[in-house]
């Protein structure tokens, strides 16, 4: 080492100038020896330390300056930054808060190069605690906004998130995702409360639709799926099975003007085996496709007519059997719902075309 300076009893006592062997230079006040009072310290790596020291340890309010641009102005203890301080880099990003031990540690601002704001908690140079993150837009304006909790630098427990114009999500995150149960208030007035795994609907869940329709039920991958009650804004109600937010399964439909179909569901239609009550005491048992009667079935009528046979885009079309309700029959072929073709009658017992005296 090398020094030049004031010397008091045989030691660096006063100002004075000290030169490592491996470069490094301390240019300031020494007492008894020791670095104390206001010194600047060339690092061998290229910083520079101008401030106050205590005992040859830095110690209170200085500054730091890196190679890179970096800039550090705040307070130390025992050799490390330690208290209030703002940290400038040479990308523009500023952080100014507390720290410990070299690192960002308490409440603190860290504002990015882009306009991008978080303000809050910090734990070991993480974003830890509660905090308010601004995503900026342009002008000057708020483009998302998360306030609630943070963990590990992550968005982590219970927060509220501003998608711009996407919509709020209020409720619990896990690792940086929508995962728990939450409320999201869609801008078209949609909302959904209920559960959510990695940013998805998954489990069980609400939907209110701004249209007045409402699904109860359960939800997978962001869509209905699985057993559900989905009410209509007219009154209709399905109480059944969906796959990807369609009606697909078993499943009854309740309609407001006093219909019921119980049966089979395919892409939000009647589809497979049902039956359909009408309101007028209409009922028809059978097979369906594509919302319509389509195949074998059987159509009781509310005069007590009965037809069993095949149907065809939802009228009776095929071979088929019309019991009527005075006991007579026809059995033969149909065509857009009318007997087509060759066929058969059969009288009732009780027809005047049966008595002898006749």
């Amino acid at each position: 080492m090398r020094y030049s300076g004031d010397i008091e009893n045989g030691l660096m006592h006063g100002q004075g100038e000290l030169t490592y062997t491996n470069g490094e230079k301390y240019i300031g006040i020494f007492d008894q020896g020791k670095r104390h009072g206001l010194g600047k310290f060339h690092h061998s790596d290229g910083r520079i330390h101008e401030g106050q020291w205590d005992a040859d340890r830095i110690h209170g309010p200085g500054s730091l300056i890196y190679p890179n641009g970096d800039k550090f102005e705040g307070l130390w203890d025992d050799n490390s930054i330690h208290g209030h301080g703002i940290l400038l880099n040479s990308q523009g990003d500023k952080y100014e808060g507390n720290w410990r031990n070299g690192l960002k540690h308490g409440q603190g601002v860290f504002t990015y190069s882009s306009g991008d704001r978080y303000e809050g908690l910090w734990e070991d140079n993480k974003r830890h605690g509660k905090g308010t993150v601004v995503y900026a837009g342009e002008n000057d304006t708020i483009y998302e906004k998360y306030e609630g909790d943070f963990a590990n630098d992550l968005m982590h427990g219970f927060g509220k998130y501003y998608y711009g114009d996407q919509g709020i999500y209020e409720g619990d995150w896990l690792n940086n995702r929508m995962s728990g149960t939450g409320t999201y208030y869609y801008p078209n007035d949609d909302v959904y409360i209920g559960s959510w795994v990695d940013d998805l609907k998954h489990g069980q869940g609400v939907m209110t639709y701004h249209d007045g329709k409402k699904y109860e039920g359960l939800w997978e991958n962001g869509m209905p799926n699985g057993s559900g009650l989905l009410t209509f804004a007219n009154g209709d109600v399905y109480e059944g099975q969906f796959v990807d937010g369609r009606r697909e399964g078993e499943g009854t439909m309740l309609f407001s003007n006093g219909d019921k179909y119980e049966g089979d569901w395919s892409n939000d239609h009647q589809h497979g085996s049902g039956t359909f009550h009408y309101a007028d005491g209409t009922r028809y048992k059978g097979q369906w496709s594509l919302g319509l009667r389509d195949g074998v079935g059987q159509l009781k009528n509310k005069d007590g007519s009965l037809y069993e046979g095949h149907f065809e885009k939802g009228i009776r079309s095929g071979d088929g059997v019309l019991t009527n309700p005075d006991g007579s029959v026809f059995k033969g072929a149909w065509k857009e719902g009318r007997p087509y073709g060759k066929g058969y009658f059969f009288l009732s017992p009780e027809s005047m075309w049966n008595r002898s005296d006749y």
